[in-house]
């Protein structure tokens, strides 16, 4: 639940899902310059979002974004998030 109203708030306040607009909100959201995406970077976005997540609905939500499960979200998994992939599962978050 809560990574679909994450979801739905990234999208409205950045509008289109073309790429330059997901890119944009990737690099904003990876303060560290990684070109990934870490717990902590993640925590960041859903308090920019306005829906801080717990600890243990922060793992939920990090786990189902990170697909390849290497400890980091990188933009394609973000990017497929973004667009609403189907693999990505919102299991009880």
């Amino acid at each position: 639940r809560k990574l679909s109203v994450l979801h739905a708030q990234l999208v409205a306040r950045h509008g289109r899902k073309d790429s330059t607009s997901i890119q944009n909100a990737f690099t904003e959201f990876d303060k560290d310059g990684s070109g990934t995406l870490d717990p902590t970077e993640l925590t960041l976005v859903a308090e920019n979002l306005g829906a801080p997540l717990s600890r243990d609905e922060l793992r939920a939500v990090f786990d189902a974004l990170d697909r390849d499960s290497d400890g980091r979200v990188d933009f394609d998994e973000f990017k497929n998030w973004w667009l609403g992939a189907k693999h990505v599962e919102y299991r009880a978050v």
